[in-house]
């Protein structure tokens, strides 16, 4: 459902009987979702690989840096947070790498145990590409919010000059020099330990456009900042538009709407939550 259903939706539905407009504080007070569990699920973030952390830390630590918008979510959902393997002190798989998928396979085993009649998922960045093969392959019928997603990434300038330097070299040294390229351009890969660097290799490089085909558009809503360059709208705009996918996009609102545009996030939220 389009942004602007969602709008008539809640004027429909969250106006008082007296003459004067909603205010933002009309819109927490829905009984039904008080006490209903919401699921987080982080991006990717060097902050809180798992080396950053310390003993103790909350299981909301990665998402301590959106205080607002936690805050507000916290008035509507009892939240819950799973926290990435390898972040916020969830310890790394006895594997050399992941991908989306292996990531979405064990979001869906900690769901069924933590929080298995969850009424909403909100995935932000890489954590919205976990939440979308979620609801596309595994089927989780559960209401799912897509922010910022790394559905595809854009090419970056540093991106095309790494990936030229095959056609340059002979291949007995190209994999040492990759190496030295991104501990010297990336503090993701620079910053994380061989299981994180290998992952994140993987899932960079990850396309992920196909699932809205697979998905039933009512169940996903899209909120993008308008300028965000690294995970663009552009990239997804024509086939999210192709599915009737629910979208919403945040005028110059960049990757980091999260701290940016908290409020306009969360009235989205109350619009898709009641439709």
């Amino acid at each position: 459902m389009l942004h602007s259903e969602f709008n008539s939706r809640k004027r429909s539905q969250c106006t008082p009987p007296a003459t004067r407009e909603p205010t933002f504080t009309d819109f927490p007070l829905y009984n039904d979702s008080m006490l209903s569990d919401a699921i987080l699920i982080h991006g990717w973030d060097p902050n809180f690989y798992n080396s950053k952390i310390k003993n103790g830390s909350p299981d909301g630590i990665a998402w301590s840096h959106r205080s607002e918008f936690i805050e507000e979510l916290s008035k509507r959902y009892n939240l819950k947070y799973y926290n990435l393997p390898g972040f916020a002190g969830t310890p790394e798989p006895d594997m050399k790498e992941y991908d989306v998928e292996d990531y979405s396979k064990d979001f869906a085993k900690w769901k069924k145990i933590n929080s298995p009649n969850a009424k909403l998922i909100i995935g932000y960045s890489f954590g919205g590409a976990v939440a979308l093969v979620n609801k596309a392959l595994m089927k989780d019928p559960t209401p799912t919010i897509l922010i910022s997603p790394a559905i595809m990434r854009g090419e970056s300038m540093k991106s095309e000059i790494g990936g030229g330097i095959k056609k340059f070299v002979p291949n007995i040294i190209e994999n040492q020099l990759k190496h030295l390229y991104q501990l010297l351009m990336s503090r993701y890969y620079r910053e994380g330990t061989p299981f994180l660097r290998k992952t994140y290799n993987i899932i960079v490089r990850r396309d992920l456009r196909y699932l809205l085909d697979k998905i039933n558009p009512n169940e996903l809503l899209l909120i993008y900042g308008e300028n965000d360059t690294d995970t663009s709208w552009k990239l997804v705009e024509k086939i999210a538009i192709k599915n009737s996918i629910g979208h919403h996009i945040i005028q110059n609102g960049q990757h980091n709407i999260g701290q940016t545009n908290p409020i306009e996030i969360i009235k989205q939220i109350d619009g898709f939550i009641t439709q």
